[in-house]
């Protein structure tokens, strides 16, 4: 009977392990679920980050580039604007390759390189106009026009980092920058009734700098302004 006894209690205790191993890897199986869990969804967090982030550097380097279109149709400058494409469009065609992969943040990459070519592009044609602009004008009706499409060109820019990248908003910080701009704005607009070219083309530079200074206290840097 003793046999039996020491028989059935090893049984029982062989069972008790057998339960308490199955328990352990159910717990272990669970834990495994979970981590694999989270680690999906930070996975999908770390995706849909660099997805953003895609998307926003390529709506700036579409904005730029609307900008440089814009710079060279006033300066009829099409061999500008023909280099810049055949140097951009190879970066944009592979930024869109990556992305359909879902290869976000090497997608960005390609487009940081388009957005630095456009910028330097920028740049080096605000520079020359700087240095010659006050030879290049027949009338003051050109200068004004001139100016005209630079305010434009900054308007644009400050549009879309509100729309579009939200970089910041029409507040209590922003709103003298946008007063002094309209209130030069609407003296141009004024002075060109008039038929004052000139004073106006001044004005609006002043309110193309009320752009500026905008966009460089939200942290923005303007290429050549």
């Amino acid at each position: 009977m003793f046999k039996v006894f020491m028989a059935g209690s090893v049984v029982f205790l062989f069972s008790l392990a057998v339960l308490a191993n199955e328990q352990t890897e159910s717990e272990a199986s669970q834990r495994l679920m979970i981590a694999n869990k989270l680690a999906h969804q930070v996975s999908g967090l770390v995706e849909a980050k660099a997805k953003a982030d895609y998307q926003q550097k390529l709506k700036s380097v579409q904005g730029l580039l609307s900008a440089h279109k814009r710079i060279t149709d006033i300066n009829s400058d099409f061999t500008k604007e023909l280099m810049l494409q055949k140097e951009t469009e190879p970066f944009i065609k592979k930024a869109e390759q990556l992305a359909k992969k879902h290869l976000f943040k090497e997608a960005k990459v390609s487009l940081d390189r388009a957005y630095l070519a456009t910028v330097a592009s920028i740049k080096s044609q605000r520079t020359g106009q700087t240095l010659v602009r006050s030879l290049d004008f027949k009338t003051e009706k050109e200068a004004y026009e001139y100016e005209l499409g630079r305010y434009k060109n900054y308007k644009m820019l400050v549009n879309m980092m509100i729309n579009e990248r939200h970089a910041f908003e029409r507040d209590s910080r922003t709103k003298p920058f946008f007063d002094e701009e309209n209130r030069y704005h609407a003296q141009a607009d004024a002075l060109v009734e008039k038929g004052q070219y000139g004073e106006a083309a001044k004005l609006i530079e002043k309110a193309s700098k009320s752009l500026v200074n905008l966009l460089r206290n939200s942290g923005i840097y303007i290429p050549g302004a």
